[in-house]
């Protein structure tokens, strides 16, 4: 596991994690709680690590992997601040792959 991927699992026992009202908004439509975006973060998969486009910070996706899936976008804004949203999984754009799930390209 990455020092990265430790920071971001972490950053919830540290009080770093900070949720957008985008993601309590997609939260609410899903029925998904905090508590269940918290264990995706700490125990879900890292299906993808993304450098960030054009400004954007860079951003790690983990699955939940569950028959309800969903998976939660963390965006490391700065070291000691994260942001999340939350999106159900759409499979016309990712694919089962073990465990986790990849993008369709």
């Amino acid at each position: 596991m990455s020092k990265e991927e430790m920071f971001v699992r972490s950053a919830y026992e540290r009080g770093f994690l900070y949720f957008s009202d985008h993601a309590y908004e997609k939260m609410r439509k899903l029925k998904i709680s905090q508590g269940q975006v918290v264990d995706c973060i700490k125990n879900g998969v890292l299906v993808e690590q993304q450098s960030g486009y054009d400004n954007e910070d860079p951003r790690m996706v983990f699955y939940n992997g569950h028959e309800n899936s969903f998976y939660v976008v963390v965006t490391v804004t700065a070291m000691d601040h994260l942001v999340i949203t939350v999106c159900q999984t759409d499979f016309t754009k990712w694919k089962k792959k073990g465990d986790g799930i990849e993008r369709i390209k």
